[in-house]
């Protein structure tokens, strides 16, 4: 995965197994719910950006992991909230 776009007053859910430095874009009045399942680890730094640019954009997310042994899972999300009236809400 290296980019999403969900469109101007979209629903749309994703389900990642691995991260990969990525974008995502919500668009105005668009809803993504993404769901992170990360079996695999990694050693490098990961960082997912996820970018709010329309009005009443919203994103909820959940990420599990469930490595064995010495696994580890390094990553960063960021946030931009480029419109009002924006939420994120992660569980």
């Amino acid at each position: 995965m290296t980019a999403i776009i969900v469109p101007n007053n979209a629903a749309q859910t994703v389900v990642l197994d691995t991260l990969n430095t990525s974008m995502i874009q919500v668009k105005s009045g668009a809803s993504l719910t993404l769901i992170g399942l990360l079996g695999k680890g990694w050693q490098e730094r990961k960082t997912l950006t996820i970018q709010l640019t329309g009005e009443h954009a919203c994103v909820k997310l959940a990420f599990f992991t469930f490595g064995l042994d010495t696994q580890t899972f390094l990553f960063d999300l960021r946030f931009i909230q480029s419109a009002k009236s924006t939420s994120v809400e992660s569980y």
